[in-house]
């Protein structure tokens, strides 16, 4: 924000005594969006003044007055604030004279890797991209049908603004869930355009379908086998991958269940597994009277009692009880044809079925009931051999197994895909007893599947009582051994303690034996993400292009859960050599100095660890003369450095023994040494450089 004479606003007290703020300028600068999260009475105020279009005088003079003492602070993740009619940036507005636009270029060249031989900055999408787009243009997006994780319930990303225009943006105001389980607020919707298709799908069934430089959270190693967390983008995921699953029973939705919210996930989980629904005509059957009365209790209070149900008997001996509405006779007919049941449902065929939107979008106390009468429908459990459970639901429709997938995670549930080899049946299997334990403790089935569930499951824990069951391959990888390599015990190497069964049993012990507290709180943030780590079944491109979608997400990791795998949305990112670049500046290594106002410190040189101006060179204007300096190899100068280092003395021939010569980023040819060894022996020299064509 500036006076009218180009003067830039900072700091001052009482400010807003002493300055008047146009509209326009309101407008301009998106002030107003700024503000809605930051200061609402403010925000009310000059919104006041903006639909009004209210007009204040100019500002005449700024005079000078004694010093005083300045204070500052650090927003974290917007990174910026809004005092006394100011907004301010942390790091443009402060540590740099010119405009965001200059910063932003430079930002965007930093991330280029034909322009540095290892790039600093670690740009997303099209950032820094030589294609004709805008040098960081959104475009890390998801297909039309994720499921986003929002205090609106799972809504599909395109639903979030409805029918958006192609390669638009909306603003935005919900919330999400991001990685850690932490809560974010997002500020903006984009609709990308077509794009070509990636398809991501895990071994257990977890997908998700986006442009090739969408990132997703995956679990790898660092150089020394520390497990960590790692953005990949879609058309770089590998088979050999760990695919992070977002299982947290975080609630961002705080909708409390109405009775009629919880009517309507009885019809609509009893239709789902045991009913179906035609333009004219809906109905149910079943076996368990409980199951049908319930059903029909529900159905009553929603649309009333024009329905027809009887009962027959099977050539088994069992009673089927039936439910039959006749829509053209029914006069609950309006009612029904309005309802989201009949708009979400109706026409779909056995092998089109879904969870229907409108429960994606309840209470998840009303998402617990639903999955109770779908899984009473259709669902069941088995005893298997060696003490083994497994709970079943069976349909032919990939959709909805899908859904049901997304659904269970709600509720901490893993359930995974499968296919009968000769038929179209598919499953969603829930198995290994803790993950059993959990579908009883948070979900569990409606009636009669419910009591005989639960003689099973309390019958298991009594036997593990006993008798310890074996462990599960759900566990955090690559842990157990980080850890070995750095604590010397006899116990942790005896027992896996990456499994969380045991870690559930242990926790304290193996705590204990860790003894190092860094160690232990690095360990424990894996216990307490609590994350599945899936394993990738494929990752592959389409034929198709299809429109794609994405949100910007205010906070500093810019991420979100989608479709159960964690989501990235961030334009840019340091690199690891440019955290080597500032790593220990908090701890005094480097001089302060006064930025460009005097108005703040900033560092007067980097206490890099990397010679950066030799690693990626440099290009300007130096003692009225151009000046250039090369970029050359990492390990050529780390070998070259450690030489002056143990020997001060050395000869020029040395040196060059280590340091052979330039290396571009773009492969270049250099002709003639001569050049090289004056330039490295006088400070001047020319170096020819030719590109590599191939014809």
């Amino acid at each position: 924000i500036k006076y009218p004479n180009g003067t830039k606003i900072r700091y001052a007290k009482e400010l807003s005594d002493n300055i008047r703020i146009y509209s326009e300028t309101v407008e301009s600068l998106n002030i107003l969006e700024k503000l809605r999260h930051l200061d609402k009475k403010l925000y009310k105020h000059l919104k006041y003044i903006v639909d009004n279009k209210i007009r204040f005088l100019k500002v005449k003079s700024v005079k000078e007055v004694s010093d005083e003492i300045t204070y500052d602070f650090t927003v974290e993740d917007v990174h910026e604030f809004f005092v006394n009619g100011v907004i301010s940036q942390n790091c443009v507005g402060k540590y740099h004279p010119h405009g965001d636009t200059a910063v932003y270029d430079a930002l965007v060249r930093m991330a280029q890797d034909f322009s540095l031989r290892k790039p600093l900055v670690d740009g997303q999408g099209n950032f820094g991209s030589i294609d004709g787009d805008n040098a960081a243009a959104m475009r890390y997006c998801v297909t039309g049908d994720t499921l986003i994780k929002t205090d609106n319930g799972l809504v599909a990303i395109k639903d979030l603004v409805k029918d958006s225009e192609l390669n638009s943006d909306s603003d935005l105001d919900i919330k999400v869930l991001s990685i850690g389980k932490s809560e974010n607020r997002a500020s903006k919707f984009f609709n990308s355009g077509k794009h070509t298709i990636y398809e991501l799908k895990t071994k257990e069934g977890y997908s998700v379908s986006g442009s090739a430089n969408h990132p997703i959270l995956t679990l790898t190693t660092d150089d020394n086998g520390k497990p960590i967390y790692s953005w990949k983008r879609l058309d770089k995921i590998s088979l050999d991958d760990k695919i992070v699953i977002d299982r947290s029973e975080v609630n961002l939705n705080s909708k409390k269940m109405t009775k009629r919210e919880k009517n309507r996930a009885i019809i609509a989980g009893c239709l789902v597994s045991e009913g179906f629904m035609s333009k004219d005509r809906l109905g149910f059957n079943n076996t368990d009277k409980e199951y049908f009365d319930n059903f029909i209790k529900a159905w009553r209070e929603e649309f009333g009692d024009s329905f027809y149900s009887y009962q027959r008997e099977l050539k088994s001996g069992k009673i089927v009880y039936e439910f039959d509405v006749q829509l053209d006779f029914s006069k609950d007919r309006k009612k029904i044809l309005t309802s989201a049941i009949y708009t979400q449902m109706q026409g779909l065929k056995s092998k089109d079925k879904r969870v229907p939107p409108f429960i994606f979008k309840s209470s998840k106390e009303s998402q617990r009931v639903f999955l109770q009468y779908l899984f009473e429908g259709d669902g069941s459990f088995s005893e298997l051999e060696k003490n083994t459970l497994q709970i079943h639901y069976s349909t032919i429709s990939p959709k909805l197994t899908q859904d049901i997938q997304i659904l269970l995670l709600e509720f901490g549930v893993i359930g995974k895909i499968s296919k009968h080899k000769n038929r179209d049946e598919l499953k969603v299997f829930i198995s290994n007893f803790r993950n059993i334990y959990k579908f009883y403790q948070n979900i569990n089935f409606a009636t009669y599947k419910r009591t005989k569930f639960k003689k099973v499951v309390e019958s298991e824990l009594l036997r593990r009582e006993e008798k310890k069951g074996s462990l599960s391959k759900d566990y955090i990888p690559y842990i157990s051994d980080y850890i070995r390599t750095l604590v010397n015990s006899s116990y942790l190497k005896k027992y896996n303690i990456d499994r969380y069964e045991r870690i559930d049993r242990n926790l304290e012990k193996i705590i204990s034996e860790i003894k190092s507290l860094s160690l232990q709180n690095e360990f424990m943030e894996f216990v307490d993400n609590n994350y599945y780590y899936a394993s990738v079944d494929s990752c592959k491109k389409t034929n198709r292009e299809d429109v794609v979608y994405s949100i910007r997400v205010d906070s500093s990791c810019h991420s979100f859960v989608a479709n159960g795998l964690i989501n990235h949305n961030t334009e840019a990112r340091m690199t690891k050599i440019t955290e080597e670049l500032l790593r220990d500046i908090e701890k005094d290594t480097v001089d302060f100095v006064p930025n460009y106002d005097d108005s703040m410190s900033e560092p007067d040189v980097l206490p890099s660890r990397v010679p950066n101006l030799l690693l990626n060179g440099s290009s300007g204007i130096a003692v009225g003369m151009a000046t250039n300096i090369p970029p050359h190899r990492l390990d050529e100068l780390i070998e070259a450095l450690l030489l002056m280092i143990e020997n001060p003395d050395y000869e020029d021939s040395e040196l060059f023994n280590i340091i052979k010569g330039p290396d571009f980023p773009t492969g270049g040819i250099i002709f003639g040494k001569k050049g090289i060894l004056d330039a490295y022996s006088t400070g001047r020299g020319r170096i020819k450089v030719r590109a590599k064509v191939h014809i």
